[in-house]
Protein backbone atom coordinates (compact mmCIF):
# COMPACT_ATOMS: atom_id res chain seq x y z
CA UNK A 1 0.00 0.00 0.00
CA UNK A 2 1.12 3.51 -0.75
CA UNK A 3 1.65 6.04 2.03
CA UNK A 4 -0.55 9.17 1.41
CA UNK A 5 1.84 11.43 3.21
CA UNK A 6 4.64 10.52 0.81
CA UNK A 7 2.55 11.20 -2.31
CA UNK A 8 1.40 14.75 -1.23
CA UNK A 9 4.63 16.68 -2.17
CA UNK A 10 4.74 15.03 -5.55
CA UNK A 11 1.17 16.19 -6.31
CA UNK A 12 1.92 19.76 -5.28
CA UNK A 13 4.90 19.92 -7.66
CA UNK A 14 2.84 18.59 -10.52
CA UNK A 15 0.12 21.18 -9.86
CA UNK A 16 2.61 24.10 -10.20
CA UNK A 17 3.85 23.04 -13.64
CA UNK A 18 1.62 24.73 -16.32
CA UNK A 19 0.65 22.59 -19.23
CA UNK A 20 -1.09 23.38 -22.50
CA UNK A 21 -3.32 26.53 -22.43
CA UNK A 22 -2.07 27.71 -19.04
CA UNK A 23 1.45 28.33 -20.44
CA UNK A 24 0.11 30.41 -23.35
CA UNK A 25 -1.95 32.49 -20.94
CA UNK A 26 1.09 33.35 -18.88
CA UNK A 27 3.06 34.40 -21.97
CA UNK A 28 0.21 36.67 -23.12
CA UNK A 29 0.08 38.30 -19.70
CA UNK A 30 3.82 38.95 -19.80
CA UNK A 31 3.53 40.62 -23.21
CA UNK A 32 0.66 42.77 -21.98
CA UNK A 33 2.63 43.85 -18.95
CA UNK A 34 5.58 44.80 -21.15
CA UNK A 35 3.36 46.90 -23.41
CA UNK A 36 1.81 48.68 -20.45
CA UNK A 37 5.27 49.53 -19.15
CA UNK A 38 6.29 50.94 -22.54
CA UNK A 39 3.10 53.06 -22.86
CA UNK A 40 3.48 54.33 -19.30
CA UNK A 41 7.08 55.27 -20.03
CA UNK A 42 6.05 57.20 -23.16
CA UNK A 43 3.40 59.12 -21.23
CA UNK A 44 5.89 59.91 -18.51
CA UNK A 45 8.30 61.32 -21.06
CA UNK A 46 5.55 63.43 -22.69
CA UNK A 47 4.27 64.83 -19.40
CA UNK A 48 7.83 65.56 -18.32
CA UNK A 49 8.48 67.47 -21.54
CA UNK A 50 5.23 69.46 -21.17
CA UNK A 51 6.01 70.24 -17.55
CA UNK A 52 9.51 71.37 -18.47
CA UNK A 53 8.15 73.61 -21.26
CA UNK A 54 5.57 75.15 -18.95
CA UNK A 55 8.23 75.79 -16.35
CA UNK A 56 10.43 77.48 -18.93
CA UNK A 57 7.57 79.58 -20.36
CA UNK A 58 6.06 80.71 -17.05
CA UNK A 59 8.87 80.74 -14.51
CA UNK A 60 12.35 80.58 -15.99
CA UNK A 61 11.85 82.43 -19.30
CA UNK A 62 8.25 83.75 -19.46
CA UNK A 63 6.96 84.61 -22.97
CA UNK A 64 4.99 87.86 -23.45
CA UNK A 65 1.63 87.50 -25.22
CA UNK A 66 1.39 88.53 -28.86
CA UNK A 67 -0.39 91.75 -29.78
CA UNK A 68 -3.16 90.06 -31.79
CA UNK A 69 -3.94 87.83 -28.82
CA UNK A 70 -4.66 90.66 -26.37
CA UNK A 71 -5.83 93.40 -28.75
CA UNK A 72 -9.57 92.72 -28.23
CA UNK A 73 -9.24 92.73 -24.43
CA UNK A 74 -6.57 95.34 -23.68
CA UNK A 75 -6.59 98.82 -25.26
CA UNK A 76 -3.29 100.08 -26.69
CA UNK A 77 -1.16 102.08 -24.32
CA UNK A 78 -0.48 105.61 -25.68
CA UNK A 79 3.12 106.37 -26.45
CA UNK A 80 4.74 109.01 -24.27
CA UNK A 81 6.17 112.10 -25.93
CA UNK A 82 8.08 113.98 -23.18
CA UNK A 83 9.99 116.17 -25.63
CA UNK A 84 6.99 116.98 -27.81
CA UNK A 85 8.54 115.48 -30.92
CA UNK A 86 5.18 114.67 -32.50
CA UNK A 87 3.14 117.50 -30.98
CA UNK A 88 2.88 119.35 -34.28
CA UNK A 89 2.28 116.27 -36.42
CA UNK A 90 -1.35 116.02 -37.56
CA UNK A 91 -0.82 112.44 -38.83
CA UNK A 92 -1.61 110.55 -35.62
CA UNK A 93 -0.01 107.10 -35.38
CA UNK A 94 -3.25 105.43 -34.20
CA UNK A 95 -5.37 106.39 -37.25
CA UNK A 96 -5.13 105.48 -40.93
CA UNK A 97 -7.10 108.29 -42.64
CA UNK A 98 -4.99 111.33 -43.48
CA UNK A 99 -5.75 114.84 -42.26
CA UNK A 100 -6.80 117.75 -44.47
CA UNK A 101 -5.08 121.13 -44.06
CA UNK A 102 -5.33 124.51 -45.78
CA UNK A 103 -2.52 126.28 -47.62
CA UNK A 104 -1.10 127.67 -44.35
CA UNK A 105 -1.12 124.34 -42.49
CA UNK A 106 -4.31 124.95 -40.50
CA UNK A 107 -6.07 121.64 -39.79
CA UNK A 108 -9.47 121.41 -41.48
CA UNK A 109 -10.21 117.71 -40.91
CA UNK A 110 -8.56 115.02 -38.82
CA UNK A 111 -9.33 111.57 -37.43
CA UNK A 112 -9.18 110.80 -33.72
CA UNK A 113 -8.67 107.29 -32.26
CA UNK A 114 -11.80 105.81 -30.70
CA UNK A 115 -13.07 102.33 -29.87
CA UNK A 116 -16.23 100.28 -30.33
CA UNK A 117 -17.43 98.18 -27.38
CA UNK A 118 -18.96 94.78 -28.10
CA UNK A 119 -19.71 91.70 -26.02
CA UNK A 120 -20.30 87.96 -26.26
CA UNK A 121 -23.48 87.23 -24.26
CA UNK A 122 -22.54 83.55 -24.10
CA UNK A 123 -19.61 84.47 -21.85
CA UNK A 124 -21.67 86.64 -19.49
CA UNK A 125 -21.99 85.52 -15.87
CA UNK A 126 -24.51 88.14 -14.69
CA UNK A 127 -26.00 90.36 -17.42
CA UNK A 128 -27.72 92.72 -14.98
CA UNK A 129 -24.56 93.32 -12.94
CA UNK A 130 -22.49 93.83 -16.11
CA UNK A 131 -24.97 96.40 -17.47
CA UNK A 132 -24.96 98.27 -14.14
CA UNK A 133 -21.16 98.42 -14.04
CA UNK A 134 -20.95 99.54 -17.66
CA UNK A 135 -23.40 102.34 -16.89
CA UNK A 136 -20.92 103.75 -14.37
CA UNK A 137 -18.22 103.99 -17.06
CA UNK A 138 -20.58 105.20 -19.82
CA UNK A 139 -23.15 107.63 -18.32
CA UNK A 140 -25.08 107.88 -21.61
CA UNK A 141 -25.55 104.10 -21.84
CA UNK A 142 -29.11 102.74 -21.63
CA UNK A 143 -28.84 100.23 -18.82
CA UNK A 144 -32.08 98.34 -19.56
CA UNK A 145 -31.28 98.04 -23.27
CA UNK A 146 -27.75 96.89 -22.46
CA UNK A 147 -29.13 94.26 -20.07
CA UNK A 148 -31.47 93.01 -22.81
CA UNK A 149 -28.62 92.79 -25.32
CA UNK A 150 -26.37 90.91 -22.91
CA UNK A 151 -29.16 88.38 -22.33
CA UNK A 152 -29.61 87.51 -26.00
CA UNK A 153 -28.76 84.08 -27.33
CA UNK A 154 -26.00 85.46 -29.56
CA UNK A 155 -22.24 85.57 -29.65
CA UNK A 156 -21.83 89.21 -30.75
CA UNK A 157 -23.67 92.41 -29.80
CA UNK A 158 -22.58 96.05 -29.98
CA UNK A 159 -22.79 97.99 -26.74
CA UNK A 160 -21.34 101.43 -27.61
CA UNK A 161 -19.58 103.16 -30.48
CA UNK A 162 -16.94 105.87 -30.69
CA UNK A 163 -15.93 105.91 -27.03
CA UNK A 164 -12.88 107.87 -25.97
CA UNK A 165 -9.59 106.25 -24.87
CA UNK A 166 -10.33 107.27 -21.26
CA UNK A 167 -13.69 105.47 -21.34
CA UNK A 168 -12.03 102.47 -22.95
CA UNK A 169 -9.54 102.21 -20.08
CA UNK A 170 -12.32 102.64 -17.52
CA UNK A 171 -14.32 99.74 -19.00
CA UNK A 172 -11.22 97.58 -19.26
CA UNK A 173 -10.48 98.16 -15.57
CA UNK A 174 -13.91 96.75 -14.67
CA UNK A 175 -12.70 93.29 -15.74
CA UNK A 176 -16.09 92.15 -17.04
CA UNK A 177 -15.70 88.81 -18.88
CA UNK A 178 -17.08 88.75 -22.39
CA UNK A 179 -16.59 92.49 -23.07
CA UNK A 180 -14.18 93.37 -25.87
CA UNK A 181 -12.97 96.40 -27.83
CA UNK A 182 -12.64 97.09 -31.53
CA UNK A 183 -10.28 99.94 -32.52
CA UNK A 184 -11.65 102.66 -34.78
CA UNK A 185 -11.49 106.37 -35.53
CA UNK A 186 -13.84 109.33 -35.73
CA UNK A 187 -13.58 112.21 -38.21
CA UNK A 188 -13.58 115.68 -36.66
CA UNK A 189 -13.57 119.17 -38.20
CA UNK A 190 -12.01 121.70 -35.80
CA UNK A 191 -13.13 124.75 -37.81
CA UNK A 192 -16.81 123.84 -37.70
CA UNK A 193 -18.66 125.69 -40.47
CA UNK A 194 -15.54 126.98 -42.18
CA UNK A 195 -15.23 125.36 -45.63
CA UNK A 196 -17.80 122.74 -44.62
CA UNK A 197 -19.21 122.34 -48.14
CA UNK A 198 -15.70 122.06 -49.59
CA UNK A 199 -14.71 119.33 -47.14
CA UNK A 200 -17.94 117.33 -47.35
CA UNK A 201 -18.25 114.45 -44.89
CA UNK A 202 -17.81 110.74 -44.17
CA UNK A 203 -20.19 107.91 -43.28
CA UNK A 204 -20.18 105.66 -40.21
CA UNK A 205 -17.40 103.54 -41.71
CA UNK A 206 -15.21 106.61 -42.32
CA UNK A 207 -15.60 106.60 -46.12
CA UNK A 208 -16.03 109.92 -47.91
CA UNK A 209 -19.56 110.67 -49.14
CA UNK A 210 -19.26 114.31 -50.28
CA UNK A 211 -16.80 117.08 -51.13
CA UNK A 212 -13.05 116.63 -50.82
CA UNK A 213 -13.59 113.66 -48.49
CA UNK A 214 -15.27 111.76 -51.31
CA UNK A 215 -13.14 112.92 -54.25
CA UNK A 216 -9.85 112.11 -52.48
CA UNK A 217 -11.19 109.11 -50.54
CA UNK A 218 -8.57 106.66 -51.86
CA UNK A 219 -5.77 109.18 -51.38
CA UNK A 220 -6.78 109.87 -47.77
CA UNK A 221 -6.95 106.14 -46.95
CA UNK A 222 -3.74 105.08 -48.71
CA UNK A 223 -1.36 107.94 -47.81
CA UNK A 224 -1.20 109.21 -44.23
CA UNK A 225 0.51 112.45 -45.24
CA UNK A 226 -1.80 115.48 -44.78
CA UNK A 227 -3.72 116.58 -47.87
CA UNK A 228 -3.03 120.30 -48.47
CA UNK A 229 -5.73 122.39 -50.14
CA UNK A 230 -5.41 125.77 -51.85
CA UNK A 231 -8.02 127.27 -49.50
CA UNK A 232 -6.94 129.91 -46.98
CA UNK A 233 -9.15 129.79 -43.89
CA UNK A 234 -8.30 133.38 -42.97
CA UNK A 235 -9.74 134.70 -46.23
CA UNK A 236 -12.52 132.13 -45.98
CA UNK A 237 -13.65 133.55 -42.64
CA UNK A 238 -13.62 137.14 -43.88
CA UNK A 239 -15.56 136.36 -47.04
CA UNK A 240 -18.03 134.25 -45.08
CA UNK A 241 -18.79 137.08 -42.66
CA UNK A 242 -19.18 139.67 -45.42
CA UNK A 243 -21.36 137.38 -47.50
CA UNK A 244 -23.54 136.58 -44.50
CA UNK A 245 -23.97 140.29 -43.79
CA UNK A 246 -24.99 140.97 -47.41
CA UNK A 247 -27.37 138.02 -47.35
CA UNK A 248 -29.03 139.32 -44.20
CA UNK A 249 -29.23 142.87 -45.55
CA UNK A 250 -31.00 141.90 -48.76
CA UNK A 251 -32.93 139.00 -47.15
CA UNK A 252 -31.64 136.58 -49.78
CA UNK A 253 -32.40 132.85 -49.67
CA UNK A 254 -28.82 132.02 -50.62
CA UNK A 255 -25.48 133.49 -51.62
CA UNK A 256 -22.07 132.34 -52.83
CA UNK A 257 -18.65 133.85 -53.38
CA UNK A 258 -15.36 132.66 -54.87
CA UNK A 259 -11.90 134.19 -54.50
CA UNK A 260 -9.36 132.96 -57.06
CA UNK A 261 -5.68 133.59 -57.62
CA UNK A 262 -5.58 135.13 -61.10
CA UNK A 263 -1.99 134.02 -61.65
CA UNK A 264 -2.41 130.31 -60.86
CA UNK A 265 -6.15 129.72 -60.95
CA UNK A 266 -6.11 128.38 -57.38
CA UNK A 267 -9.31 128.70 -55.38
CA UNK A 268 -8.47 130.73 -52.29
CA UNK A 269 -12.00 130.93 -50.95
CA UNK A 270 -15.32 129.32 -51.81
CA UNK A 271 -18.32 130.19 -49.65
CA UNK A 272 -21.91 129.08 -50.11
CA UNK A 273 -24.75 130.11 -47.80
CA UNK A 274 -26.63 128.74 -45.99
CA UNK A 275 -24.04 126.31 -44.66
CA UNK A 276 -23.76 123.79 -41.83
CA UNK A 277 -21.41 122.46 -39.16
CA UNK A 278 -19.16 119.86 -40.77
CA UNK A 279 -19.18 117.84 -37.53
CA UNK A 280 -22.95 117.34 -37.94
CA UNK A 281 -23.02 116.42 -41.62
CA UNK A 282 -25.65 113.71 -41.22
CA UNK A 283 -28.23 116.14 -39.79
CA UNK A 284 -27.62 119.02 -42.23
CA UNK A 285 -30.53 119.92 -44.48
CA UNK A 286 -30.24 119.39 -48.27
CA UNK A 287 -30.36 123.17 -48.80
CA UNK A 288 -27.40 123.65 -46.46
CA UNK A 289 -25.35 120.90 -48.14
CA UNK A 290 -26.04 122.41 -51.58
CA UNK A 291 -22.91 124.22 -52.79
CA UNK A 292 -24.20 127.11 -54.89
CA UNK A 293 -20.72 127.97 -56.12
CA UNK A 294 -20.13 124.74 -58.05
CA UNK A 295 -23.45 122.89 -58.17
CA UNK A 296 -25.95 125.65 -58.92
CA UNK A 297 -26.99 126.48 -62.50
CA UNK A 298 -27.36 130.16 -63.42
CA UNK A 299 -28.33 132.25 -66.43
CA UNK A 300 -25.12 134.18 -67.20
CA UNK A 301 -26.89 137.16 -68.82
CA UNK A 302 -24.84 140.36 -68.70
CA UNK A 303 -21.85 138.56 -67.21
CA UNK A 304 -20.78 137.91 -70.81
CA UNK A 305 -19.99 141.62 -71.04
CA UNK A 306 -17.12 141.00 -68.66
CA UNK A 307 -15.86 138.36 -71.07
CA UNK A 308 -16.02 140.91 -73.88
CA UNK A 309 -13.98 143.40 -71.87
CA UNK A 310 -11.46 140.71 -70.98
CA UNK A 311 -11.08 139.77 -74.64
CA UNK A 312 -10.36 143.38 -75.56
CA UNK A 313 -7.86 143.87 -72.74
CA UNK A 314 -6.08 140.63 -73.57
CA UNK A 315 -5.78 141.46 -77.26
CA UNK A 316 -4.72 145.14 -77.17
CA UNK A 317 -4.05 146.08 -73.59
CA UNK A 318 -5.90 149.26 -72.67
CA UNK A 319 -8.45 150.16 -75.36
CA UNK A 320 -9.10 153.73 -76.38
CA UNK A 321 -11.96 155.59 -77.99
CA UNK A 322 -12.75 154.35 -81.47
CA UNK A 323 -10.33 151.43 -81.50
CA UNK A 324 -11.33 148.31 -83.46
CA UNK A 325 -10.46 144.66 -82.77
CA UNK A 326 -11.05 142.17 -85.57
CA UNK A 327 -12.47 138.80 -84.59
CA UNK A 328 -11.28 135.58 -86.18
CA UNK A 329 -14.24 134.89 -88.47
CA UNK A 330 -15.28 138.05 -90.27
CA UNK A 331 -16.82 136.23 -93.24
CA UNK A 332 -19.60 134.49 -91.33
CA UNK A 333 -22.04 135.51 -88.57
CA UNK A 334 -21.51 134.71 -84.93
CA UNK A 335 -23.42 131.79 -83.44
CA UNK A 336 -24.04 131.35 -79.72
CA UNK A 337 -25.89 128.42 -78.09
CA UNK A 338 -27.57 127.46 -81.34
CA UNK A 339 -28.69 131.01 -82.22
CA UNK A 340 -27.31 133.33 -84.86
CA UNK A 341 -26.41 136.79 -83.62
CA UNK A 342 -28.31 139.16 -85.88
CA UNK A 343 -27.89 142.92 -86.51
CA UNK A 344 -29.78 145.30 -84.27
CA UNK A 345 -30.71 148.95 -84.42
CA UNK A 346 -28.27 151.18 -82.61
CA UNK A 347 -29.35 152.87 -79.43
CA UNK A 348 -28.58 156.36 -78.23
CA UNK A 349 -25.62 156.86 -75.92
CA UNK A 350 -25.97 159.87 -73.62
CA UNK A 351 -23.16 162.35 -73.67
CA UNK A 352 -20.97 162.44 -70.62
CA UNK A 353 -21.46 158.74 -69.81
CA UNK A 354 -18.72 157.21 -67.73
CA UNK A 355 -17.23 153.74 -67.89
CA UNK A 356 -15.81 151.37 -70.45
CA UNK A 357 -18.03 150.30 -73.34
CA UNK A 358 -17.30 147.69 -75.96
CA UNK A 359 -19.40 147.60 -79.09
CA UNK A 360 -19.06 144.52 -81.29
CA UNK A 361 -20.04 145.40 -84.81
CA UNK A 362 -19.44 144.22 -88.37
CA UNK A 363 -16.61 141.83 -87.52
CA UNK A 364 -14.91 144.19 -85.06
CA UNK A 365 -14.93 145.18 -81.40
CA UNK A 366 -15.09 148.94 -80.97
CA UNK A 367 -14.13 150.40 -77.62
CA UNK A 368 -15.01 153.62 -75.89
CA UNK A 369 -13.89 154.93 -72.52
CA UNK A 370 -15.91 157.04 -70.13
CA UNK A 371 -15.62 160.73 -69.48
CA UNK A 372 -16.59 161.82 -72.95
CA UNK A 373 -18.94 160.33 -75.51
CA UNK A 374 -18.34 156.63 -75.95
CA UNK A 375 -18.30 155.17 -79.42
CA UNK A 376 -21.19 152.82 -78.66
CA UNK A 377 -22.88 150.61 -76.17
CA UNK A 378 -23.09 146.83 -76.39
CA UNK A 379 -26.61 145.55 -76.69
CA UNK A 380 -29.04 144.55 -74.04
CA UNK A 381 -27.99 140.89 -73.83
CA UNK A 382 -25.03 139.02 -75.26
CA UNK A 383 -22.98 140.07 -78.30
CA UNK A 384 -24.98 141.75 -81.08
CA UNK A 385 -23.76 143.18 -84.37
CA UNK A 386 -25.13 146.64 -85.34
CA UNK A 387 -25.57 147.39 -89.02
CA UNK A 388 -22.67 149.40 -90.42
CA UNK A 389 -23.21 153.11 -90.97
CA UNK A 390 -26.21 153.51 -88.72
CA UNK A 391 -26.43 156.73 -86.76
CA UNK A 392 -27.33 157.07 -83.11
CA UNK A 393 -28.98 160.35 -82.25
CA UNK A 394 -28.60 161.45 -78.68
CA UNK A 395 -27.76 164.66 -76.88
CA UNK A 396 -26.73 167.66 -78.94
CA UNK A 397 -24.70 165.82 -81.55
CA UNK A 398 -25.03 162.88 -83.89
CA UNK A 399 -22.53 160.09 -83.40
CA UNK A 400 -21.85 157.31 -85.87
CA UNK A 401 -22.14 153.86 -84.33
CA UNK A 402 -20.34 151.02 -86.07
CA UNK A 403 -17.45 150.93 -88.46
Amino acid sequence: MTNPTQDQPARSAQDTIPVGGSLRTLMAQDRMHARLVVVAGVFCVLFSAIGLKLTMATIIRPMPPQQQQIAPQVPPIPKSDPKGMIAGDVALPQVHRASIIDRTGQVLAMSLPVAQVYANPQEMIDAADAAHRLKAALPTLNEEETKRRLSLNKQFVYLARDISPAQELAINNLGIPGVYFEPGERRRYPMGRVAAQILGGVDIDDHGVAGVERYFDKRLDSDRAPLRLSVDVRVQNVVHDELQAAMDTFQAIGACAIVMDVHTGEIITMVSLPDYDANDFGRASPDSRFNRAVTGMYEPGSTFKLQTVAMALQERGRPYLGQFFQHAHQDRPLHHIGHEVRPFRAVAVPAGSHGLFLQPGGGAYRAGCGGGAPAGLAARHGLLFPRAGRTARGGAADRTVGP
